[in-house]
């Protein structure tokens, strides 16, 4: 009997262990997208009052994500820098506490993740962004703006009338999706890497952040 019991609870320290600290989560690392490719333009809109809350979330304008999910992003931008242009990003890393604040804004799982389940914006493996154009430094045309909250968002919008938006909004998913990225079906400029399951959510402040030691850069072949 109690090498029966002892069997048992092993069985379930093993099912604990392995729901609660996956080996994969443990290997969690936010690095900073500047870090990896300097090249990439940064609009951190939670760092200025021009986003859906109307205030100022961040307290600095800088963009997180896991280190497999920036080189990526790096492969992206050196593809899309051949063509012209380049990756202009709006939101990366959120902590979960953020996450909390714009439920209580705006409670529509269309557009903000339910906290009780988590973004993967909280795990470091969404981003948001969009084209620009190299020389001008100026944004290509797109179906709607940031965090616009309707139908014209969606990347498959059946009333996009505009050519130019449609064409840019394409190529955009396009370049994302080969490089590893899935596109949100109800925000154009939404990416989640498809390594996501792979890392925890968290709620680890910009400040904590700050100390973190550079990772070393790797092309991606």
């Amino acid at each position: 009997m109690f090498f029966k019991n002892f069997s048992s609870i092993n069985t379930l320290s093993a099912i604990f262990f392995l729901l609660f600290f996956n080996a994969d989560s443990l290997n969690a690392n936010l690095v900073e997208i500047k870090k990896i490719n300097p090249t990439i333009k940064l609009d951190i809109r939670y760092a200025t009052t021009n986003n859906f809350t109307g205030k100022i979330i961040y307290p600095s304008a800088r963009c997180f994500l896991e280190e497999e999910v920036t080189k990526a992003l790096d492969a992206v931008q050196k593809e899309l820098n051949l063509m012209g242009y380049g990756l202009k990003i709006f939101d990366g890393y959120r902590p979960l506490s953020v996450q909390k604040i714009f439920w209580n804004i705006y409670p529509d799982e269309k557009y903000v993740a339910n906290p009780a389940k988590g973004s993967k914006h909280n795990r470091g493996t969404a981003v948001d962004l969009t084209l620009i154009d190299i020389k001008s430094g100026k944004e290509l045309k797109m179906p709607s703006g940031f965090d616009e909250f309707s139908s014209r968002a969606y990347r498959n919008y059946a009333k996009m009338k505009d050519q130019v938006a449609k064409r840019n909004c394409k190529l955009l998913e396009f370049v994302m999706k080969k490089h590893g990225f899935i596109g949100l079906t109800s925000e154009w400029w939404h990416f989640d890497y498809k390594n996501w399951k792979k890392y925890p959510i968290q709620d680890v402040s910009f400040a904590e952040l700050k100390t973190q030691k550079p990772p070393v850069n790797k092309t991606i072949s």
